[in-house]
C-alpha cells in the first residue's frame, strides 16, 4: 500500500522550480473540469465550423480555394506556435500572464469587431445583363440596369434592404 502522508513527493505547484507558486491560489477542481469539458468538448468544434462557414459566406461566389487554404494554414500555425509560446510564458511567470495574454487577444478581437461591425455586410455583386447593342452584338453588358444581388450571411440582418 502507498501512504501519501509519509511520502516525500510534492503535489501541485513545485515551489523549488517555480517562484510564482507561493502567490498562486488553487483552482476549484470541479470548476476546472467543467470548464475544460465545455471549452474543448463543445465550444472549439462549434467555433471552428462556424468561422469556416462565415468566412466562405464573406468570400461569396469567388474562387475560395486559396483564401480557405490560407485560413486553415493560419489556424494550423497558431495551433503549433501557441502552445510553445504559452508554455514559455507559463514557465517563466505562471498561469496569470498566460490568462492575461488570452484576455488581451480576445479583447483585441472584440475591439476590431466593434470597429468594423458596419463593414460586416453580406457579399454583393452586380448581375450582368445582356442588352443588345446597336450593332446587334449581345455580348455587351449594361451595368446601369443591373440590380445588386445579396447573398445572406449567417447572423446578418436584412434591414438595409428596401
Amino acid at each position: 500500500m502507498y501512504n501519501s502522508t509519509t511520502s516525500n513527493e510534492t503535489f501541485g505547484c513545485n515551489t523549488d522550480k517555480f517562484t510564482w507558486c507561493q502567490s498562486l491560489r488553487p483552482v476549484n477542481v470541479f470548476l476546472y473540469y467543467i470548464s475544460y469539458i465545455i471549452a474543448l468538448g463543445f465550444a472549439f468544434p462549434i467555433m471552428n465550423i462556424t468561422t469556416t462557414t462565415l468566412f466562405s459566406k464573406v468570400l461569396g461566389p469567388r474562387r475560395q480555394g486559396l483564401q480557405q487554404g490560407l485560413f486553415q494554414v493560419s489556424g494550423g500555425v497558431a495551433r503549433m506556435v501557441g502552445p510553445i509560446v504559452i508554455s514559455i510564458l507559463y514557465t517563466s511567470s505562471g498561469p496569470r500572464w498566460a490568462w492575461h495574454l488570452e484576455i488581451l487577444v480576445i479583447g483585441i478581437t472584440l475591439l476590431f469587431w466593434f470597429i468594423f461591425y458596419r463593414r460586416m455586410i453580406p457579399f454583393q455583386f452586380k448581375k450582368k445583363t445582356s442588352v443588345p447593342s446597336t450593332s446587334g452584338d449581345i455580348s455587351s453588358t449594361d451595368s446601369s440596369n443591373s440590380d445588386p444581388v445579396t447573398i445572406p450571411v449567417c447572423g446578418a440582418s436584412n434591414s438595409h434592404k428596401k
